[in-house]
C-alpha cells in the first residue's frame, strides 16, 4: 500500500528498525539509509543500517571526508521493522523473500516497481524520481539532520541527477530544504568532483579492460550501436564509459549482475535499461529492474558476454528494428 509519512511512523513505533540498502550501495542509497534513520528516530527505539553487500568506495570516502558515522548493523536478528530504500528487487538487497518474511517491511524508492514494491506492508514510491533522497528530504523536521549529514545528501542529489540535468522541481526544492539545514553546496560539489583528486588506478584499469573486451553490434537499422562486455569491477562506471565513447546500449557484466547504461538516442528511440535488465533476468534466471536509461540485472548464475549480446539485439531489434 501507498504510505503517507504518518503511516511509517506509526509502524516504526517503538520499533528496532533496520533500512537495508542495495549492495555497493552508492551515495543516493546511503544518504536515503541515513535520512531515513533521522526521519524515525523519535518513533523508533532504535535504527541502523543492514549494507549486506557493502558500500560503494564513493560513499565510504565521502562519509569519511564529513566525519559521519553511519548506524551499521550485521544482520535481521531482532528487528522489528525493515525500511528498504533505493532497490525494487528483493535480489538487489541480497537477500531472499524468505528472510523478509515475518518483518514488517517499508520500502522507499524511485524505480520501476519490483518484488520488493509487491512484498511493502508500506510503500513511498515515485518511479519519475530523479533521486530517492529527495523523497525523504520533504518529510524532515527542522534539526532532525546535521549540517554534515546535509551536505552528504546535496552529494548524493548532486551524483544521482549528473549535476542536476536530471531534475526536476522536487530536487531544487530539496536543494533548498538542505541548504537550509545547514549543508554546504560548495564542498559537496567539490567533494563530486573530486577536488581535482586522480580518478584510482583500479578504476581507470577496469575501464580499459572493458573496453578492450568489448563486443559491440549495429541494430536498430544503422542507428544505434550495442557494446557488451566484462569486468571483474566497477561494471557500472565501465558501462558509462561505453555510452560515453558512442554506444547506445552498454551492458558490462561481472559474474552474475549486469550492469546497463542507455543513451539519449537510444531513450529518443523507445528502449528502456529497466525493461531489457528484466527481458533478460526473465530468460536467464534472476531480478532486473531500474530506471530508463540505467538499470541492473541481477542472475542467478554467470552470464557469458555473448549471450548477453544476443538477448540484447534481440531486444532492442524487437522494439526498433533489425540488427547489422
Amino acid at each position: 500500500m501507498y504510505a503517507s509519512p504518518r503511516d511509517v511512523l506509526a509502524l516504526v513505533e517503538g520499533a528496532n528498525a533496520e533500512v537495508l540498502v542495495h549492495g555497493n550501495a552508492d551515495l543516493d542509497a546511503v544518504a536515503s539509509a541515513l535520512l531515513a534513520c533521522r526521519l524515525i528516530a523519535r518513533s523508533a527505539r532504535s535504527c541502523c543500517v543492514y549494507a549486506k553487500e557493502g558500500l560503494s568506495r564513493r560513499a565510504r570516502d565521502l562519509l569519511s571526508a564529513l566525519v559521519i558515522e553511519l548506524p551499521l548493523c550485521d544482520s535481521l536478528d531482532n528487528k522489528d521493522v525493515l525500511i528498504a530504500v533505493d532497490a525494487s528487487n528483493v535480489s538487489q538487497l541480497g537477500l531472499s523473500e524468505e528472510e523478509l518474511k515475518g518483518h514488517k517491511t517499508i520500502v522507499i524508492d524511485h524505480h520501476e516497481p519490483g518484488s520488493l514494491h509487491r512484498l511493502a506492508s508500506a510503500l513511498v514510491a515515485d518511479k519519475e524520481s530523479p533521486s530517492c533522497v529527495e523523497l525523504l528530504v520533504p518529510l524532515l523536521s527542522k534539526g532532525s539532520i546535521s549540517p554534515s549529514e546535509a551536505t552528504f545528501a546535496l552529494a548524493a542529489l548532486l551524483e544521482e541527477t549528473s549535476f542536476l540535468e536530471r531534475a526536476r522541481l522536487s530536487t531544487f526544492k530539496s536543494i533548498v530544504t538542505l541548504i537550509e539545514m545547514g549543508g554546504d553546496y560548495g564542498l559537496a560539489v567539490k567533494l563530486i568532483r573530486g577536488n581535482g583528486a586522480e580518478e584510482p588506478i583500479d578504476r581507470r584499469v577496469a575501464k580499459l579492460k572493458g573496453l578492450s573486451r568489448s563486443q559491440v553490434s549495429i541494430t536498430c537499422n544503422g542507428k544505434l550501436v550495442v557494446a557488451v562486455s566484462s569486468v571483474g569491477s566497477f561494471e557500472a562506471d565501465v558501462a558509462r564509459t561505453l555510452v560515453s565513447v558512442g554506444a547506445d546500449v552498454a551492458l558490462v557484466v561481472n559474474e552474475s549482475r549486469a550492469s546497463i547504461r542507455l543513451s539519449r538516442r537510444s531513450l529518443e528511440a523507445g528502449l528502456s535499461a529497466s525493461g531489457l535488465a528484466s527481458y533478460i533476468a526473465e530468460r536467464l534466471g534472476g531480478e532486473g529492474g531500474g530506471h530508463e536509461g540505467a538499470a541492473v540485472a541481477r542472475l542467478s548464475s554467470p552470464a557469458q558476454p555473448e549471450k548477453l549480446l544476443g538477448l540484447a539485439l534481440n531486444y532492442v531489434s524487437g522494439v526498433c528494428g533489425g540488427h547489422q
